[in-house]
């Protein structure tokens, strides 16, 4: 009697086990490169936040933005940073910003 070609269910059995065992290793290890590239990804936005607040206070201090007596020199809000402030004897559409956004329009003032 001749002996078929081919793997015996044992086999197949040992190999699906492996292949599980491999996996079951290689998710945990995928899902904690997701979260630091994710920490990553905050630490990276955070410092941006903090540069963005000390250029704030630093042009405050050189009198580049107006503040009364009372204020410390930082932005009142993160809605205030994001949005800008006005440059004392700029045009209308010029707005000093400290966070990444898509160039401010001109007005009509400005254009040639």
């Amino acid at each position: 009697m001749k002996r078929a070609n081919g793997f015996t269910l044992l086999e197949l059995l040992i190999t699906v086990a492996i292949v599980g065992l491999l996996a079951s290793i290689a998710l945990p290890l995928s899902e904690v490169a997701t979260q630091r590239a994710k920490e990553q990804e905050l630490r990276r936005a955070l410092r941006e936040i903090r540069e963005a607040l000390d250029a704030y206070k630093r042009a405050s201090d050189e009198g580049r933005i107006t503040r009364s007596a009372d204020q410390s020199g930082y932005p009142p809000s993160l809605a205030a940073l994001v949005q800008g402030v006005k440059r004392p004897g700029a045009c209308e559409a010029t707005t000093a910003r400290r966070t990444r956004r898509a160039p401010a329009k001109t007005c009509s003032t400005c254009t040639p």
